[in-house]
């Protein structure tokens, strides 16, 4: 049976590599602050339309809260109002080019996923609360809505359909909850210039070696479906701890060793999803097994 290293989980100093200067940065500093209102809140009812489906932030994107007209009627909206108040169209995505934040991986995050969701800018979330609140907003921004709307309506609502999903992607899944959030709090504290990359992290060797040494280990693993489940027990036990370090470094604000767990993280969900496979393929063969179906891997058949 193989052995498994021990894996270094937390760590509180690494050596960051130069940041990449090459990133554009159009930008004013848009940090929503996360609303305390609820998502049914937003959607308040407008005075035109009976059915009461007009959602309209009524928290600013920031103190210096950008505005822009309406494409209907030019009536001066927030860039968090998804309708018109006055003519209750659908809204586009963004103000304007002008007010982009482009990250130096080339990223715009100028839409608050977090304020979008109406969920707290936090690592910690309540999958089933975003689940609600994302069927919230598909309700009434989804295309079929739109169907018998004019094109530039049609068009709107697909932009901002897909954002929404983005959205709730981006913030369901625990790593890309995690690299989004450091994103937005870089920005907030540093500027978009200043912003880190998880990819400029430079993890200790010994990190690295052990990890290359576990994944040789499971590479070799052809059959033992008890040693697989141990790793996949063992590295989920990782994560887990790993997720908890994230937590409390991101309520302390310290953005490093976020960074760092971040990208321990990358690498042990790599080996997760490398047992995942493994076990996988073994289920596979078993299968053919069961059903006396040809397998050129296994004895069973020759």
């Amino acid at each position: 049976m193989h052995r498994l290293p021990r894996i270094i989980l937390n760590r509180t100093t690494s050596t960051l590599s130069t940041l990449n200067k090459s990133g554009v940065c159009l930008f004013q500093n848009l940090s929503p602050s996360s609303s305390n209102n609820s998502l049914l809140r937003r959607m308040s009812t407008c005075s035109k339309i009976p059915d009461k489906e007009c959602p309209r932030s009524t928290q600013p994107l920031s103190s210096n809260s950008l505005h822009h007209p309406c494409w209907n009627c030019s009536e001066e909206l927030s860039c968090n109002d998804l309708f018109c108040a006055h003519c209750n169209k659908i809204q586009p995505p963004s103000c304007n080019n002008n007010s982009k934040v482009i990250s130096t991986s080339g990223e715009d995050i100028s839409i608050d996923y977090f304020t979008l969701m109406d969920m707290p800018k936090e690592f910690s979330i309540n999958p089933k609360v975003l689940h609600e609140k994302f069927k919230e907003l598909q309700r009434v921004l989804h295309p079929d809505k739109f169907a018998m709307k004019s094109e530039v309506e049609k068009k709107i609502s697909i932009m901002q359909s897909a954002i929404v999903n983005t959205a709730y992607q981006t913030l369901k899944n625990t790593k890309s909850r995690a690299e989004y959030l450091l994103k937005v709090k870089e920005i907030d504290l540093l500027g978009p210039c200043n912003y880190k990359s998880v990819n400029d992290v430079q993890l200790p060797p010994e990190f690295l070696m052990e990890i290359m040494e576990v994944n040789e280990y499971i590479n070799e693993i052809d059959s033992d479906r008890d040693q697989l489940t141990d790793y996949h027990m063992d590295f989920n036990e990782k994560k887990r701890l790993i997720v908890k370090s994230i937590d409390e470094a991101f309520k302390k604000d310290d953005l490093d060793n976020v960074r760092i767990n971040i990208a321990e993280l990358n690498y042990i969900e790599r080996t997760l999803q490398l047992v995942d496979n493994k076990l996988h393929l073994l289920d596979l063969k078993e299968h053919r097994h069961f059903a006396n179906e040809p397998c050129a891997d296994c004895e069973h058949n020759k």
